[in-house]
C-alpha cells in the first residue's frame, strides 16, 4: 500500500472514532435531558433525526474525501 493511502485510512479511523463520539454523546445528552422536555416523544425524534444527519453527512464525506465514493 502506498504511504498516502495508509495515511488516508488512519485519518478516516480518527474521524469516525469522533463522529462516533459525537453521536454518542449527543444520545447520552438526549436521554439525559429527557426528565425536562416538555414533549419527550418529539425531543427523542429531533434528536434522533439531528444525529442521523450529522453520521450521514460525516460518513459521505469521510469517503468522499478518501475517494471510496
Amino acid at each position: 500500500m502506498p504511504e498516502v493511502e495508509i495515511l488516508g485510512i488512519i485519518l478516516s479511523i480518527i474521524a469516525g472514532g469522533v463522529v462516533g463520539l459525537v453521536f454518542f454523546g449527543g444520545l447520552w445528552l438526549s436521554v439525559k435531558s429527557i426528565p425536562t422536555a416538555k414533549n419527550p416523544a418529539a425531543f427523542m425524534l429531533l434528536s434522533f433525526v439531528v444525529r442521523i444527519a450529522v453520521f450521514v453527512a460525516a460518513f459521505y464525506s469521510i469517503a468522499k474525501w478518501g475517494n471510496w465514493v
